[in-house]
C-alpha cells in the first residue's frame, strides 16, 4: 500500500485507518509470497 498524500484532518484519519484495519483483518482469501517467490 502507499501513501499519496498526507491526511490532516483527524476525522478522517481516522476512517481510513479503521478501514485500513478492516482491510489487513480479512486473511481467509490472502496468499502468501514463500521465498521462492510463488505465493501460497
Amino acid at each position: 500500500m502507499e501513501l499519496l498524500c498526507p491526511v490532516t484532518a483527524p476525522e478522517i484519519a481516522e476512517e481510513l485507518r479503521a478501514i485500513l484495519e478492516c482491510h489487513d483483518s480479512e486473511t481467509r482469501f490472502a496468499w502468501e509470497m514463500i521465498s521462492e517467490g510463488r505465493y501460497r
